[in-house]
């Protein structure tokens, strides 16, 4: 009885009221409405009820033509005879979202009467209605046909479109549901302004947007923890730089870290200007270490890239058959005093180009003796006299030596002959100690190593390249340099193969090929 009663409450309810109270809700929920009670399927109060959202709660300018077969295809064919359903306000809603998106943006200058709506948003729904909206009524002339490649791209591009999400502005807002912070380029990438009447019809839309006014300013409280976060990661990489640098407060890793040739310079002999073959470095004890390591350790202490180089280890120059050290060749040209500095090659496989002046004139003799016979014909016919051609041979040797020492470029190619020259050549030193060694080293002093065995501590465990030099008296009064190893070397294996041309693998070390 009271089931009833109140049926009968509901039904009797001023029907203009009715229809206000309807229009509140979207066309999906209507349709479900429409299907609950046989009082709302009645045709003249769903034909009131789109009328009046059409007239009253959408500006007309962005309704009108809702109800034409143009807009909404089949259904508001059916429409034109005077039966509106809901499909037919669905079409209206549609068209009105897709006029409202349409609309220019405002100027600027009126900030006080706009809002911001997300870019994004706005791309996700234009494509949303470009699938949603009917097709062309079956009056209009058939467009050209697509071909079956075209209709398939078609498809791809459509079939993963997906409705917008229900806040308008869900990309725009932080957590703490205001206004999110943007760079300046950023915020006109992600930001549309939109005037008043466009923002509440998109507002009555999706009610679940949250409003955001042109005028408004950024979260302060995510400003805040922005500038907290920055100061932060300043101040940690500032102790982090601090912690970095710490070994430099030493002098003897300060003078590692600043070396560049490879050799403490301090430890350097002076030159005596003899020919005899002499060891640069002074008598005691020094250590190699890798330059891979120590380059990783500088960059690491320098810019902080990448982990904590482990502890200084030169395992990669044991052999992996016997386990022994192999001296790279560099280091024992510089120790023998073959070589002046540490980082540089022995050009033993290059012939020299020879000088331009003896090029010139060796190309000026030979052209002599191929002209002799045109000289002794032109003397012969008259012409010249062999004074006259000897005197100006003479003259024209010496201007192509003038010429070669001055201008050795293209006067020197045209008369210098072509020098074969190896690949080799052309690289850089670099690389060249890269393929004579199979692992390019540093020399650091016991002082240097001793300071660097603070920092760590379990480099006890790994293995160094040790070696003393010893200066003993000689015979004739001279004296000689001994070299000794903390480990003597392996004699088997091959330390370093300039001229290989097979792939070679003595190191625990990825594979690589030797230049031919």
């Amino acid at each position: 009885m009271q089931a009833n009663q109140s049926s009968s409450n509901l039904l009797s309810i001023i029907p203009e009221i009715e229809v206000s109270i309807l229009t509140y809700l979207r066309a999906f929920d209507l349709s479900s409405v429409q299907r609950v009670c046989r009082h709302f399927n009645d045709r003249h109060l769903i034909n009131s009820v789109i009328r009046h959202a059409a007239s009253h709660v959408y500006p007309a300018e962005l309704t009108a033509g809702f109800d034409s077969p143009i807009i909404g295809g089949e259904a508001n064919a059916v429409a034109t005879k005077g039966a509106l359903t809901y499909e037919c306000m669905r079409n209206m809603e549609m068209l009105v979202m897709a006029r409202v998106l349409s609309r220019p943006e405002p100027p600027l200058s009126d900030k006080t009467h706009s809002f911001y709506v997300s870019k994004t948003w706005c791309r996700a729904a234009l494509q949303w209605l470009e699938v949603q909206m009917p097709s062309s009524p079956p009056s209009s002339p058939s467009k050209k046909k697509l071909s079956k490649k075209q209709r398939r791209r078609q498809h791809r591009k459509l079939s993963d479109v997906s409705p917008p999400w229900p806040n308008v502005n869900d990309d725009l807002t932080c957590t703490h549901a205001n206004l999110r912070h943007c760079s300046g380029k950023s915020a006109r990438a992600r930001r549309r302004v939109m005037d008043r009447q466009a923002w509440r019809v998109l507002r009555k839309l999706y009610p679940d947007s949250v409003t955001l006014g042109a005028f408004q300013q950024e979260c302060p409280q995510c400003a805040l923890e922005k500038e907290t976060t920055k100061f932060n990661e300043e101040r940690k990489k500032e102790v982090e730089k601090r912690e970095r640098k710490k070994p430099l407060g030493n002098a003897s890793i300060r003078g590692f870290y600043t070396r560049t040739k490879g050799v403490p310079g301090h430890c350097l002999v002076a030159d005596q200007g003899g020919e005899e073959k002499r060891c640069p470095l002074m008598p005691g004890i020094y250590h190699a270490l890798p330059r891979a390591w120590c380059h990783k350790w500088r960059k690491y202490v320098k810019t902080g890239e990448g982990h904590v180089p482990h502890a200084p280890d030169a395992a990669s120059l044991l052999c992996d058959a016997h386990r022994l050290p192999l001296v790279p060749p560099h280091l024992m040209d510089f120790i023998t005093g073959s070589t002046n500095t540490l980082f540089v090659h022995k050009p033993d496989d290059i012939t020299p180009p020879p000088p331009a002046a003896s090029a010139a004139s060796a190309a000026v003799a030979d052209t002599n003796n191929d002209t002799s016979d045109n000289d002794s014909l032109l003397a012969t016919m008259g012409f010249l006299t062999l004074d006259e051609l000897e005197a100006q041979k003479a003259a024209m040797n010496t201007f192509f030596q003038q010429r070669a020492m001055i201008e050795p470029g293209p006067a020197s190619r045209c008369i210098t002959p072509t020098v074969q020259r190896t690949d080799r050549h052309n690289q850089s030193n670099h690389d060249l100690l890269d393929q004579e060694n199979c692992v390019v080293v540093e020399i650091l002093t016991d002082d240097e190593f001793t300071a660097l065995e603070t920092w760590w501590p379990e480099i006890h465990s790994s293995f160094v390249l040790t070696f003393a030099i010893c200066e003993a008296a000689g015979t004739g009064g001279r004296r000689s340099v001994d070299v000794t190893w903390s480990t003597p070397p392996c004699q088997l294996c091959d330390a370093g193969h300039p001229t290989a041309s097979y792939v070679t693998r003595n190191r625990n070390r990825k594979w690589f090929k030797k230049a031919k």
